[in-house]
């Protein structure tokens, strides 16, 4: 099974968005995590079933 991660950022003009794939959930939630802590980042992380974990910058 594959996991999906899509980032979305904030810049001066808009959102950036940003989409990779894993092949274990571990591996995208520390991707996600890792982006979250630095910059802010709000993180969706799905599988072929649908929506996984999220987090939405406050």
């Amino acid at each position: 099974m594959s996991y999906s991660l899509t980032q979305r950022t904030a810049t001066v003009s808009g959102y950036q968005f940003r989409r990779r794939l894993f092949l274990s959930y571990e591996e995208a939630e520390l991707e996600a995590e890792s982006s979250f802590v630095f910059s802010g980042t709000e993180y969706l992380i799905e599988d072929n079933r649908g929506p996984i974990s999220y987090r939405v910058a406050a």
